[in-house]
């Protein structure tokens, strides 16, 4: 049903009985509207509107908080007013003083982001979108899908009735971002995982996604009995998820609530600036940590060649300890051989004995560590400076 047809006039109070009492898709159904025009008025007249755990407690019995309707004469004063003005004030001190600058520009009133409900001259990434969706194909859950995998479009998962102003959320976005100096443009990519387009502000990129939620219900005929077929249904609910520029995850999410997208595009550059600081942060961090990693590992390598010399001396000394005491071993053997001989024949021992002899000594000299021809053992003036803390702080 067309949002411009013929329907009854209710009052605010009579409206604001209307959606308490009965889901919003009824009421709007009832009324002849879309449930994007009803809330947008209900908006417009500051009439609160449950969520749906108001709905998912009522159905079960439970008790339920119903938001009282504000007085009338407040209407004027704050229908207009956008999401960013009532929320929490952000701590300038914490962001680089560039960042401060751009959140405080948002947060002024006079530069709120727009949306017309026709857009005039749209950017030009928006036109080869809204030629695309001519052609879009039904994705998931039955929604015309327009996706930056399969062309060189926004990414839109809507129904039929919420392309126009999917189409006019990306378009004041965009034009916004580009009238405060920040690239928006298509640019292509051998990467699977990379969007084409995307929108880059202070050295990060990012991009959009919009998509409508929808409401699943079970089909008055069934296929089987073992098996529940549904259909999916619009609700006009629309969700913009902001990306990395690598097509990964989405950052974060702002969906249609008490306050539509059409008053929270400030709070989507905002936001967008505070994950630029975060990144600056994480940056830092990180460049800290790859230092720290770096002198812990000098640190470890230090320690492993100390405990590696370490392990050759003492090696070396148990080796040495071992010969000198098999050179005292084989000496003592040789003392012995000369005492037999001298018992035996007398002092004067013969030229084949002596000859064993000064060869046996000579080879013993070959495999003492004390030789004269071998340095003494010694350890570098290098390996005893200090103490391991001293390695640590050089």
């Amino acid at each position: 049903m067309s949002a411009d047809s013929e329907q009854p006039a209710l009052t605010r109070t009579e409206l604001y009985d209307r959606v308490w009492n009965e889901p919003l898709s009824r009421v709007a159904k009832a009324l002849q509207k879309t449930d994007v025009a009803l809330r947008q008025r209900c908006h417009e007249l500051r009439i609160p509107i449950p969520d749906r755990e108001y709905w998912k407690r009522k159905r079960n019995g439970l008790s339920v908080r119903k938001i009282a309707l504000p007085p009338e004469g407040d209407i004027r004063k704050k229908a207009k007013r956008s999401g960013i003005s009532r929320r929490r004030k952000i701590n300038l001190e914490r962001y680089d003083s560039d960042i401060a600058q751009r959140i405080a520009f948002e947060q002024e009133s006079s530069n709120r982001i727009f949306v017309p409900k026709r857009p005039t001259a749209p950017h030009p990434m928006v036109l080869v979108t809204k030629e695309a969706m001519k052609s879009a194909f039904r994705g998931t859950y039955d929604r015309l899908t327009s996706h930056w995998r399969i062309e060189e479009t926004l990414t839109i998962e809507v129904y039929e009735q919420s392309i126009s102003r999917a189409l006019a959320l990306l378009d004041a976005l965009l034009k916004a971002l580009q009238s405060r100096g920040y690239e928006t443009a298509f640019r292509r990519s051998t990467h699977r995982n990379k969007c084409p387009y995307e929108v880059t502000m202070l050295d990060h990129s990012f991009h959009f996604v919009i998509r409508e939620r929808f409401q699943k219900v079970e089909k008055a005929e069934q296929r089987s009995r073992f098996m529940t077929d549904y259909e999916y249904r619009p609700t006009g609910e629309l969700r913009l998820l902001v990306c990395r520029g690598d097509g990964w995850g989405p950052m974060f999410t702002l969906s249609d609530g008490e306050t539509l997208l059409e008053d929270r595009l400030n709070e989507v550059v905002i936001k967008l600036l505070q994950e630029i600081q975060k990144s600056r942060h994480q940056e830092i961090r990180n460049r800290q940590e790859a230092i720290e990693r770096e002198a812990a590992e000098r640190v470890r390598r230090k320690a492993e060649e100390k405990q590696r010399k370490e392990r050759e001396r003492q090696k070396h000394f148990l080796t040495a300890a071992t010969d000198w005491a098999r050179c005292v071993e084989l000496r003592q053997y040789i003392e012995a051989v000369r005492e037999e001989a001298t018992q035996r024949s007398g002092p004067k021992l013969s030229h084949e004995l002596n000859a064993w002899l000064d060869w046996a000594n000579g080879y013993v000299d070959t495999l003492s560590p004390l030789a004269r021809d071998r340095p003494l053992p010694r350890i570098d003036s290098s390996d005893v400076r200090g103490n391991p803390t001293d390695e640590t702080n050089d």
